[in-house]
């Protein structure tokens, strides 16, 4: 394919210079977006251990339901039922501690709830386990410590220039692409190499990058995007926009004063679930959600996933029901009951997740994350490479300090951040029970400080041959 020179050389420069502008932050964001895919087991892995009876079985959860409700009135109108327990929901019945955690990230306490072998109720907080939730607020403000609404502005406008950055790489490969589409030249000239691998890299995952980059500038924006939304289609959307998508939602969701209504007129688990399995068959039940409907009704999300059809969230999808008759009030996020119009979005938003086709999706996604933050190193790498050929050209013998310093910090940054989020898995898994948020911050940032101070003390790199 021709290209003309001109056009070819814009193109080489925009996609140099935005490159270098992002791609360290894009590294952060791919490579803990990779790791954030797998964000249940890895809740469950960090979380700290809690020593409660084992959970009843789900008939007799009623009891449970009715003991908690006559010691703590007040959460009539706000607490869950884990159908499915494990080490980070471990017991039957929960309810968020806190009214409001005050940032974004940050997970609410949990109140979990068990009855003894002779009856008595038993309760016991979770302690934070935040590891979860604190790599994917690295995944989605790349690494930057930005409050919420600033960093979403920020994510959009550094996702513009990233997929600007991938269509001006694709003009750029196009016209050597029949020469060089499989063609990665290893054990020869070390630019040429680096060179390939990127241009390998980049093709090949093409498809996938564009689904991320155009979502997350969705994603960025996503509060005039729910409110054209909620205009455009007929049934309303639920209060809670998915914007915090990594956890299941057992969050508070209002409040209500105790005395409204009694719960004896209140569907069961067992009901929820026998009528779940005859409206929708196939949908994995994880939790229900008791919350106010009316001043003297109650509503159950239930939430959970069917990997044969694409979801909303990252790992579920979520019905509405009258708890008192058991009728059906949204299927508007329930996998393969959407109407049309909520399910085209869903798809939109099940490729930025992976949210689709179960394990396997998953895996790959992995896959391709860890790859595109190997896409970024690469890119950096070229670029540097690139203006070091330039100055030595020009009759320089060292890296002037521009550059030594835009390259130590870029290649500071990147391994900052996987040594910060590495060391903060090691040290969740290790020590559970003493990983707060707040340490979690300090173990990152202080890691990634240090490598970048370290990187920048190197030595320039000096010019003892031609590259």
């Amino acid at each position: 394919m021709k290209i003309p020179a001109a056009i070819l050389s814009r193109y080489r420069a925009a996609h140099s210079w935005l490159g270098i502008m992002t791609s360290s932050l894009l590294f952060v964001a791919f490579f803990a977006g990779a790791i954030s895919v797998f964000e249940q087991p890895l809740r469950a892995l960090t979380s700290p251990i809690m020593t409660l009876p084992a959970p009843l079985p789900l008939q007799d959860t009623p009891r449970l339901i009715k003991a908690a409700l006559q010691k703590y009135p007040e959460i009539r109108g706000n607490y869950s039922i884990i159908i499915q327990p494990d080490a980070a929901h471990p017991a039957r019945m929960t309810w968020s501690a806190d009214d409001d955690s005050g940032h974004m990230w940050h997970n609410d306490p949990q109140i979990f709830a068990a009855l003894n072998a002779d009856g008595t109720l038993i309760t016991k907080q979770q302690k934070e386990a935040p590891i979860a939730s604190f790599i994917e607020m690295l995944h989605e403000t790349f690494g930057l410590p930005l409050p919420y609404t600033l960093g979403d502005y920020v994510m959009g406008i550094v996702s513009l220039l990233y997929v600007v950055a991938l269509v001006s790489g694709v003009v750029i490969f196009l016209p050597t692409i029949k020469r060089n589409l499989f063609s990665v030249r290893l054990g020869q000239h070390t630019r040429k190499m680096w060179r390939d691998v990127h241009n390998v890299l980049g093709l090949f995952s093409l498809p996938f990058h564009l689904v991320i980059g155009i979502s997350a500038v969705a994603f960025a924006f996503h509060r005039p995007i729910f409110q054209v939304e909620k205009a455009l289609f007929t049934q309303s959307v639920p209060s809670s926009s998915l914007r915090n998508h990594y956890k299941i939602p057992l969050t508070k969701q209002g409040s209500l004063s105790s005395g409204h209504f009694s719960s004896n007129n209140v569907l069961t688990p067992i009901e929820v679930m026998k009528i779940m399995e005859a409206k929708a068959p196939g949908f994995n039940v994880e939790s229900l959600l008791y919350t106010q409907h009316a001043p003297h009704a109650l509503k159950i999300r239930i939430i959970g996933n069917d990997p044969r059809y694409a979801m909303r969230g990252l790992n579920f999808g979520f019905a509405e029901m009258d708890a008192h008759t058991g009728a059906l009030i949204s299927t508007t996020y329930l996998p393969g009951h959407q109407p049309l119009g909520y399910m085209i979005l869903t798809f939109f938003f099940a490729g930025h997740f992976g949210s689709f086709g179960g394990l396997i999706t998953r895996v790959s996604y992995l896959i391709l994350g860890f790859a595109g933050a190997f896409l970024f190193y690469t890119g950096n790498h070229l670029w540097i490479t690139a203006q070091r050929r330039k100055q030595q050209a020009n009759g320089a013998l060292c890296d002037s300090l521009s550059l030594h310093i835009i390259s130590r910090l870029a290649y500071g940054w990147i391994f900052g951040s996987i040594s910060g989020i590495s060391l903060l898995i090691i040290a969740a898994i290790i020590f559970p029970d003493h990983i707060s948020l707040r340490a979690a911050y300090y173990i990152y940032y202080i890691t990634l400080s240090l490598t970048i101070i370290i990187s920048l003390l190197i030595k320039r790199t000096y010019y003892l041959k031609k590259n």
